[in-house]
């Protein structure tokens, strides 16, 4: 065996298994490319249905691995959803479709507007941020702005 065979070998031994790129998919909600898979799901199921259409309003009920992916179009942000494709060895998925759909809509800038009924509450501007991951903890923030005479308000919903 020659030495470079030996020098290559070694650095792909070592070369660390974050180092390599996780898979890119296009956005269902808004078709922009890339979607990156996300490494750490967080609390979202790991699997579930395969929810990929028969035809006849049936739809395929086996349990499959999920891999999910989040948006990087700053106005998107979605979440979609991707069945884990593994064809191979005991690994084997129980069906071959590759289901994809939205699992988190995409921000909206005031989503509450259009169900307010009274005009002074479709008045007060109304922001949702992303979800935000602290350690184990998922939070998701609101900000409400309360009018002009009283204090602003931060809602942290867990």
């Amino acid at each position: 065996m020659e030495p470079i065979t030996i020098i290559v070998g070694i650095i792909i031994a070592l070369t660390p298994a974050c180092w390599a790129p996780g898979s890119k998919i296009t956005c269902e909600a808004c078709k922009a490319f890339p979607a990156p898979e996300m490494m750490d799901p967080g609390k979202r199921p790991l699997s579930g249905e395969c929810g990929q259409a028969l035809g006849g309003n049936v739809f395929c009920k086996l349990k499959r691995k999920r891999k999910y992916y989040k948006c990087k179009d700053k106005a998107c942000q979605a979440v979609t959803i991707k069945n884990l494709q593994c064809n191979y060895g005991s690994d084997r998925e129980p069906c071959e479709h590759e289901n994809r759909f939205v699992f988190e809509p995409p921000i909206t800038e005031n989503p509450d507007s259009e169900a307010s009924t009274s005009g002074t509450s479709a008045q007060i501007p109304y922001y949702h941020f992303p979800i935000i991951s602290r350690g184990q903890e998922t939070t998701s923030e609101t900000f409400i702005s309360s009018g002009k005479n009283s204090k602003n308000k931060y809602h942290h919903f867990l």
